[in-house]
């Protein structure tokens, strides 16, 4: 009796939106990718984070399809793919940023453009929001708000924000 083919774990090269981790893991264990894609957002929310750094480390241990290199060459590739993909997201991000300070001037036809009072009125909302957040987070750490409900705070503010939103909506 002839064993049967081991089954290996790799990162996919078909069922792959950024690396092929859970497209692999998917093909592995005969589940919809979709499925796994889904698994790692949710745990990646509930850990914290900490879900998110066991899919880069798996993306720079897991060969790709179909690779026959050796383990340190698997890795040393890997991390160039991991370098390469970093550095095209920081472009993506720099060219963004470059095209907001542009002027709306400047827009080809067809694209729309927030006019610079409407970003301008958006920073300072979020900038308000954080220097708030730090104020409470501060009075917190210095025991000054020890009447303050950290577990209610967080739903009142969720709802408050989509009460915002819809209004907003409603409004225009």
């Amino acid at each position: 009796m002839e064993p049967s083919p081991r089954r290996r774990l790799y990162r996919s090269r078909a069922e792959r939106m950024i690396s092929g981790v859970s497209g692999g893991i998917a093909d592995y264990f005969d589940v919809d990718p979709v499925l796994v894609r889904l698994a790692w957002v949710i745990l990646t929310f509930l850990s914290g984070g900490l879900v998110a750094l066991a899919y880069l480390l798996l993306w720079i241990v897991v060969p790709v399809e179909g690779s026959s290199a050796a383990p340190r060459q698997v890795v040393r590739e890997n991390l160039e793919e991991v370098s390469g993909e970093a550095r095209a997201l920081a472009g993506q991000v720099r060219e963004a940023f470059a095209a907001e300070g542009q002027s709306t001037e400047s827009v080809p036809p067809g694209e729309h453009r927030e006019p610079p009072a409407r970003r301008n009125d958006r920073h300072l909302w979020a900038g308000g929001i954080l220097i708030a957040l730090g104020v409470i987070f501060l009075l917190d750490q210095l025991n000054l708000v020890w009447w303050f409900n950290w577990r209610t705070f967080w739903p009142v503010l969720l709802i408050a924000i989509g009460a915002l939103l819809l209004w907003q909506r409603a409004r225009a």
